[in-house]
């Protein structure tokens, strides 16, 4: 007579316990190694360069093209609450200009771009200014991996991001 085990193979509970508890720590040192903070903070910061960016080849379209002319204009911050009134491309919003031709800026960019944080943005988000010759667009950065723009930007703002057609500036 063949006797059989028919015990099942199984995991114990303590095996469980161990698995689960490696598999928290891997979890745990996964997070902290890829720090998602800080990512969400340089993408912002991407967003942030790329928004002025657009703003300044949009400006430098229509000002070659002769259809605006700046304006002298002091600093301007967006106020960061999506309010169509600062967003608008044609002069009136945040970045101010006098409309020469039909098309303006708005042929260029539809719509001007908000800071991503909006009323939490850092340094009031974007700026403008002009003297009526030259224009500079300003922003601050949250992380110190695009900080460092502040001092090789060839502005003379040392805690901001500079851009625009000034001499010296970025272009």
């Amino acid at each position: 007579m063949v006797f059989m085990n028919n015990k099942a193979k199984a995991f114990t509970l303590i095996e469980l316990l161990v698995v689960l508890a490696i598999v928290t720590v891997l979890a745990l040192v996964f997070t902290v190694a890829l720090n998602p903070f800080k990512r969400i903070q340089e993408s912002r910061d991407s967003k942030r360069q790329a928004d002025l960016q657009s703003v300044r080849s949009a400006l430098d379209i229509a000002l070659t093209d002769g259809t605006i002319t700046l304006t002298g204009t002091e600093l301007s911050p967006t106020t960061g609450n999506s309010k169509t009134d600062t967003r608008v491309a044609d002069g009136t919003g945040w970045v101010k200009y006098t409309l020469i031709a039909e098309s303006g800026l708005a042929e260029q960019i539809s719509i001007l771009p908000e800071d991503p944080l909006g009323n939490s943005a850092p340094c009031n988000g974007y700026e403008f200014s002009s003297d009526g010759t030259y224009y500079e667009l300003k922003t601050c950065f949250e992380t110190t991996k695009y900080q460092g723009y502040y001092t090789t930007d060839g502005g003379n703002n040392a805690d901001r991001w500079e851009l625009g057609s000034k001499p010296g500036l970025t272009l």
